[in-house]
Formats: structure tokens, sequence, C-alpha cells
């Protein structure tokens, strides 16, 4: 499996909106949406009649992603997406009190807000990447703070206008990015972490890197990681938890107003990023929702999908679709594989099974790994759960203004 982090363009503390040039997959139950209240869903919630915010996740590896969530009120849309590492306990954190962090963040702003997120966090072992937005819908405001690799790119008349930098060492090698020092003097990114005794190491890493065409994957040697004293060794500079370890402080970034006009913005963790170009038409495309981005990267993480590479050092993981008799660039050979518990009867506790059989009244006939079996087991009594550890965990949320 190849690692990596996309690199965004990096910005100052404010921009101003200028346009470039051109699973087992589980989906939210849809929810009346109400004032200071987070709420998840992954089918078009209507906020008002211009404003729509889809979300959805796939736990497709380690389940460490936070499960996406927005609040609003009547002149705001706060909303949060983050993707764990180093174990779930952060994410698990930050699911727990995520209501409460979109409500600090409507009622005192995005720098509250993260700070939050790190105080919860702040004694566990595990971490997690974060990235926070609040749009002010009246004076089409937008904030979008980020500790990370969680991506944040907004979109308007088929073109990308904002992409929040990421805390990767593609980045910081390259001099991107601005905070202050102990002395309140403006310094980079790569200065701030010399400041904190955070070493960059040399050794380099296939690193994946996906075109704007969506098929085809690109593979770069570079150092990508940080590490510290401790051993720890982290594909970004900034993050939430890991107690004890240094980090550089979160990046704000403020457009003072979006263009009249319809848009979109797409907040997604690195399970999205790894295998989707920022400026890929499925991202571009103004109707598109949570679902399909979730979809979409689940398949080009599983199935026969990039066009055969013609990089000398990777041609050898090149395939043939036994099917269709396509060439394809196989960036992940491992089986997607499926899990399977169900309740031995009605609530009682769920149990493994070794296999099952689907009826046409949408129930299951289960045989239990211990041998037992269980006729029509409602579909609320059983979980099916598809997971692949050559690829990642995918979280998305898309708010749609018209």
């Amino acid at each position: 499996m190849f690692l990596t982090q996309v690199s965004k363009q990096c910005g100052e503390t404010k921009e101003t909106p200028k346009k470039k040039q051109k699973t087992l997959h589980k989906k939210k139950k849809q929810t009346t949406l109400r004032n200071s209240e987070a709420v998840e869903s992954c089918s078009n919630v209507s906020l008002t009649s211009t404003i729509s915010v889809t979300t959805d996740i796939c736990q497709l590896c380690k389940g460490e992603d936070v499960v996406p969530v927005f609040q609003k009120t009547g002149t705001h849309v706060a909303m949060l997406v983050g993707d764990g590492h180093g174990g779930d306990g952060a994410a698990e954190t930050l699911n727990r009190y995520s209501g409460k962090i979109l409500k600090t963040v409507l009622d005192c702003g995005v720098v509250k807000g993260m700070q939050m997120c790190v105080d919860k966090c702040q004694f566990s072992s595990s971490g997690a990447m974060v990235v926070i937005s609040l749009y002010s819908i009246f004076e089409r405001k937008l904030e979008v703070i980020s500790m990370g690799d969680a991506s944040c790119t907004v979109y308007q008349g088929g073109a990308m206008i904002h992409a929040q930098p990421h805390h990767s060492r593609q980045n910081v090698d390259a001099g991107m990015g601005t905070c202050k020092s102990k002395e309140g003097k403006t310094i980079t990114w790569k200065e701030k972490v010399a400041e904190l005794d955070i070493q960059m190491r040399e050794q380099k890493f296939s690193c994946m890197n996906p075109q704007r065409d969506g098929h085809t994957m690109l593979v770069d040697k570079r150092p990508e990681y940080f590490n510290w004293y401790t051993g720890n060794q982290i594909a970004g500079c900034s993050f939430v938890g890991h107690t004890d370890l240094a980090r550089l402080p979160a990046c704000k970034i403020v457009i003072p107003r979006i263009s009249d006009g319809p848009f979109h913005l797409v907040m997604t963790s690195d399970g999205v990023s790894d295998v989707v170009h920022p400026e890929d038409s499925i991202l571009l495309d103004h109707g598109v929702k949570a679902n399909e981005l979730v979809q979409e990267a689940k398949k080009r993480w599983t199935t026969p999908f990039f066009n055969p590479t013609e990089q000398e050092d990777f041609i050898g993981n090149n395939g043939v679709n036994l099917e269709t008799g396509t060439a394809y660039f196989d960036i992940n050979p491992r089986p997607t594989m499926k899990s399977t518990t169900a309740r031995w009867k009605a609530g009682a506790a769920f149990y493994p099974c070794k296999s099952y059989t689907k009826n046409d009244e949408d129930s299951y006939n289960v045989i239990f790994n211990d041998g037992d079996t269980r006729e029509n087991v409602p579909t609320d009594e059983i979980k099916i759960v598809e997971y692949n550890k050559g690829a990642d965990d995918i979280s998305v949320l898309v708010m749609t203004v018209e």
C-alpha cells in the first residue's frame, strides 16, 4: 500500500477567492434539523430554500474516521470532519462531543471550536486530523480552521476557489504556511517545526498522487513523515490528541465573501484525497452528494480503476482485469472482506456468523461460527461490515448553496 499526503496550495490567514482554471456503505437516516443540534445524514437535508448538506461515512479500514456532523441556526452553518489515526480514542472523543463542539463554533467561532477539540482529546494517546467550517448565510462569509490533512475545498462556476492547506511534509518542505513563533514573530511552518524540535527525516516513501483526469495515479517518492523524540511518526505536524507531543497551531483562513451565485463546499478525510484530485470532475460537479463521493472513493480503493502506470518503478503493479481484459494500475492488492454478526435471538447479544443468506422478505438466515442457526433474522439484528486493510476510512460532508 502506498501512503500519501495530497498537497494543497498554502495561504495566509485570510484569503480572497480567486477562480482557478479549469462499502459496506452505511447511510445515515434523514433527520429534521433543529437549532443547536448535531445532525448526521447521507441524504439531502433542507436547511433553507437555498442550502442543503449531505454527509456520509464508510469505515472501510480501521474504523477511525470521525462521523461528519453539522449544525445550523437561522444565520450560520457549522460543520466538522475528522480523521483519526493511531487508534480510535481521539475519534471516539470527537464523536462524543461533536454536538457541543459545533454549538461552541456557532456561539464563539471556529477558533474556540477547534480549541475544544484540542482540550477534549488532550489525554488521548491516539490522534485525529480535524477541519471545521463556519458559513455565515447572509454575509456569504466562510471561515475554515484545520489541524492536519483533513480537507476542505470550495467550488464555484466549475472551478475550485479554495483549498484548505494541509499540515503536510510536502507543504512544510516547500516553505508554505505561516504562524507565530514563541516570540510572537511571523515565521513559516518549517521554521516552527524546527522551533518545536520536530524532526524531518529525509527517508523517502512512495506517495500516491491522483491526477485531475480521475483515472491517472502517479507515485511520487518523497519524504512523508514528521518524527518526535518519543518515536511517534505522523504524516502531519498538526493534530489533536497525542498527549505531550508538540504540534503546529491550527491554520485558519477566512473568505470574507463568496461571490454571488451557486457554490458548494466539500470536506473529507484523506480516504478521499488520497485517490481523488481536488479538481477531479466529480468534485467540480455542483450537484455532487456526499454518498456519491464515498462510493467513488471506495471504488477507486477496492476495484481495478486507474489506468496502467508507465512509471518504471511501479510497472509491476499493473494488472489485467480477467473479466474485461482491461489493464489497470493496482494501488491496493488486498481484497475487500466481510464481517458478519447477528443476534442469536431478539434482544440478545451479537455473535459472529460463518455464513448467511438473504430471504425475499428482507430478512436473513444465518449460521453462527459455533454451528447454531437462526432463520428470518430482521435486518436490524444483523451487521454486515465490509473492510479492506489496504484501503482507508472515508468520510465526507458536502454543503450546497444554490
